[in-house]
């Protein structure tokens, strides 16, 4: 491409307000997303200039060894003084004013011959005769004015470059008039006799346009498919959709074709299809999230760091099984997979706890070896878990928060208030006696034990209070009463 095509490096999205280096656009997008640039700025103005902030559009150059078979790029429109303006003409502008080539007339006739000789066809006019807006202000010649079945229709007839906006003006006009319009381009005819061929046949950037104003889909026609149409009695044309395909966990896109009658295409909305791209894509999209949502289900008790902590552990895991996961639009489902995953997780070892600290008392040296064991294993997640944690404390904790022990220590005897005195009668607990407070804050007895006079004694008595604070519990606690909260409170 010549230096002139590329003297807008950089434009701004005005949409998300980021800067797009214009040397990356077409790594950095899908073909149908391009097209989404091209119209944008037609209709919303969307990208303008880094330099001046003034209108762009997007151009491009073929490209054989490009990824999308072309190199694109920004130019000004006329009129705008810019340092970046390019004096070099677009395509388009070398066009205007051309008289159309003989291939232009020979395709229309080509046609007009075709429909003539097809039964229920009428041809009107071949690029002769205006028709006008409904209002009577606006008019169009159309290449070819036909009737099936006694409904108008118009054709054009598209060889070489053409803007979207001009496209999408013709739509508009036949769209207000509620005549279908169908583009067409021709092709060599040697590819169209083998068709089913999987070589790869170039696309102009002419025919992106009018494919992306038609749902995905652009048509073509010539002396082949001419002589397929009197053969079948039917107006015969090969439709290229830009199609999307599910292949493992990603979605690919490519031109697909296929031979059809008039009939088989559908008119919606000044559109011309076969099969609409975007209908295709948003089902494959939705076939690819229920997949992932899947995936991360029936891997969700296998993930790598199965114990871990929080959300950004989680995403971490759920996107290896689920690479195309959108967060605009999957994060809340996600998010509320992770909660309930994550609680039952907590659960399980808030339930674990409590089995170990019910079986302290009876047999203290394996509940402290499998206290032990359990600690280290979950020292990373912080949860306040060491290996030297006091079980004779944790024991008083958990029956002052209403958790039943044993059939001797439980709510029933009402343990909890007799567990507060432990730590204002015995040297070994009252270091904890900042805890015990925090546990009576949080336990489910806080109103009986803040009236139980035994309790209330102790808290009152300056003398049974103790200088010396041991904090190495604090954040257990703080961890072991929040949400979830374990709910095995009786045995």
């Amino acid at each position: 491409m010549e230096n002139s095509k590329r003297q807008i490096p950089i434009v701004i999205d005005t949409e998300r307000n980021e800067p797009i280096w214009v040397a990356s656009l077409s790594w950095i997008y899908e073909q149908h997303e391009l097209q989404e640039i091209r119209q944008a700025n037609i209709k919303h103005h969307r990208f303008v200039c880094q330099n001046c902030k003034q209108l762009v559009y997007l151009h491009a150059k073929r490209d054989d060894d490009s990824r999308h078979g072309h190199q694109y790029y920004f130019s000004h429109p006329e009129g705008i003084d810019c340092d970046w303006k390019s004096d070099s003409k677009s395509r388009a502008e070398i066009y205007a004013g051309v008289s159309e080539g003989d291939k232009h007339w020979q395709m229309k006739e080509l046609l007009a011959k075709t429909l003539i000789n097809l039964p229920n066809w009428e041809v009107v006019d071949v690029d002769t005769q205006f028709v006008f807006s409904l209002d009577k202000l606006k008019r169009a010649k159309p290449d070819l004015h036909a009737r099936y079945f006694g409904t108008d229709v118009a054709f054009e007839i598209q060889l070489r470059s053409e803007s979207p906006k001009v496209i999408l003006d013709r739509q508009h006009f036949y769209q207000e008039k509620e005549w279908p319009l169908i583009w067409l381009s021709a092709e060599n005819e040697d590819q169209i006799l083998d068709f089913f061929d999987k070589e790869r046949i170039a696309v102009k950037q002419v025919q992106k346009d009018i494919a992306f104003c038609n749902r995905g889909n652009w048509f073509i026609f010539n002396k082949f498919l001419a002589s397929q149409s009197l053969e079948k009695k039917q107006l015969t044309i090969l439709t290229k959709v830009w199609e999307p395909s599910l292949a493992g966990k990603k979605i690919y896109y490519d031109w697909c074709q296929y031979s059809v009658t008039y009939d088989q295409l559908t008119h919606h909305d000044g559109e011309t299809f076969y099969r609409d791209f975007y209908a295709l894509d948003r089902a494959l999209k939705a076939d690819l999230v229920e997949q992932g949502k899947l995936r991360v289900l029936a891997n969700i008790d296998h993930f790598k760091n199965q114990e871990y902590r929080d959300w950004s552990q989680f995403l971490v895991a759920a996107k290896i099984c689920w690479p195309t996961l959108d967060m605009s639009s999957d994060a809340d489902w996600l998010h509320s997979v992770f909660k309930e995953d994550y609680y039952r997780r907590v659960l399980q070892v808030k339930s674990t706890v409590l089995t170990i600290i019910r079986y302290y008392s009876s047999d203290m040296p394996s509940s402290y070896k499998r206290w032990e064991q359990f600690a280290l294993k979950l020292s990373h997640l912080y949860f306040g878990f060491h290996k030297n944690m006091s079980l004779s404390v944790l024991e008083k904790i958990m029956l002052i928060l209403g958790y039943d022990l044993s059939t001797k220590l439980g709510r029933r005897q009402k343990s909890y208030a007799r567990a507060v005195h432990n730590f204002f009668d015995y040297e070994a607990f009252k270091p904890y006696q900042a805890l015990c407070l925090r546990a009576i804050e949080l336990s489910e007895h806080k109103e009986e034990l803040l009236h139980t006079p035994n309790v209330l004694a102790r808290l009152n008595d300056p003398m049974k209070k103790s200088i010396e604070i041991n904090s190495s519990l604090d954040d257990f606690l703080e961890w072991f009463a929040s949400d979830p909260i374990c709910e095995q409170r009786g045995l």
